[in-house]
């Protein structure tokens, strides 16, 4: 006959799993922030195995293409045209820590439950707030062990993905160092720098998303706003509940974990969140005991994966902007 610790845990096994079915937890973590929620949006969720996370490059062309007439021999030259780039897998985790006196002084099904549903909502918004804040910054937080961050990413300089830059020009985001304000004529000629050449698709990216912090945002706003009269037709990432503008066909929109001063340039199509099967926001089971002099029940939500990037070149990151 199962006593009341099993009962509980029971009670507590069946929360956990709602939550995990649900996708709630997940959906709370990705919705706080204007990249994560568009790539999530655009399905750029993997899920994938293996010791690391591969991504394949494609970095020049292959020369074996042109015309002919009759009988003229064809070019079938190897022309090497790819290269991979290799990431590290991250882990995050969320502890849920019931006391056993907590689960005695709420001995109900309903107070139980409520209590555990609480504890998840708490641990959720503090693994949202870090795992957003690791996604803004350069990997190299807590010994390396955190994601791959955008400071990383929207660099020239330094290894990425086991690539050097310094051997690699292709690889490498296009840094800008900016005096004085930003001037939309400035932002657009970025634009249209990062993306390259209309009619080459082969030496084209799509700018798609600007990212500022709130000083930034409002700045470039009020120089749209004050231009145009016209109603900005609503893209993605307003879509999705964030404040954006439109500059160029790219949706402006800030976070404050942007460097003051900065503004960055994203292609939202090279990016993608690869995610180990079996790891995405799981819970293990609680576990009733007194372990280390600790009497509670504890339980865990395990999150595996990173952010992955595949092309830098059409990436882009100015500095030194001072907002008046």
């Amino acid at each position: 006959m199962a006593n009341g610790v099993d009962q509980t845990n029971e009670l507590i096994t069946s929360t956990l799993r709602n939550y995990e079915k649900s996708g709630v937890v997940q959906d709370t973590i990705f919705a706080g922030d204007p990249l994560l929620s568009v790539l999530e949006s655009k399905g750029k969720k993997q899920v994938k195995g293996g010791t690391q996370i591969q991504v394949n490059l494609r970095y020049g062309k292959n020369g074996n293409v042109g015309s002919y007439a009759g009988v003229d021999p064809i070019a079938k030259s190897e022309i090497d045209t790819l290269a991979h780039a290799l990431f590290q897998w991250k882990q995050y985790s969320g502890a849920f820590v019931m006391s056993n006196i907590e689960k005695l002084q709420n001995a109900s099904r309903e107070q139980i439950v409520d209590l555990w549903a609480e504890k998840i909502e708490v641990t959720t918004l503090s693994l949202k707030d870090k795992m957003i804040s690791d996604l803004y910054g350069d990997g190299t937080g807590n010994a390396g062990k955190n994601l791959l961050g955008l400071k990383a990413v929207l660099s020239d300089t330094g290894i990425l993905g086991g690539i050097d830059r310094a051997l690699a020009p292709w690889w490498k985001a296009q840094v800008t160092v900016r005096t004085g304000a930003p001037t939309l004529a400035g932002i657009q000629s970025k634009i249209r720098v990062i993306r390259g050449p209309q009619g080459r698709p082969d030496k084209q990216g799509k700018i798609d998303m600007l990212l500022g912090n709130g000083a930034m945002y409002d700045h470039i706003k009020g120089l749209i706003d004050a231009k145009s009269s016209q109603t900005t037709i609503a893209g993605p990432v307003a879509k999705l509940g964030f404040d954006s503008v439109t500059i160029a066909g790219a949706e402006l929109t800030w976070s404050e974990l942007v460097p003051e001063g900065e503004l960055w340039y994203l292609s939202t199509d090279y990016f993608g969140l690869r995610v180990l099967p079996g790891r995405d926001f799981a819970f293990t089971d609680p576990i009733a005991d007194i372990v280390n002099g600790v009497d509670s029940t504890s339980a865990y939500c395990l999150w595996a994966g990173n952010l992955t990037v595949s092309n830098c070149r059409y990436l882009g990151r100015d500095t030194g902007y001072v907002i008046p």
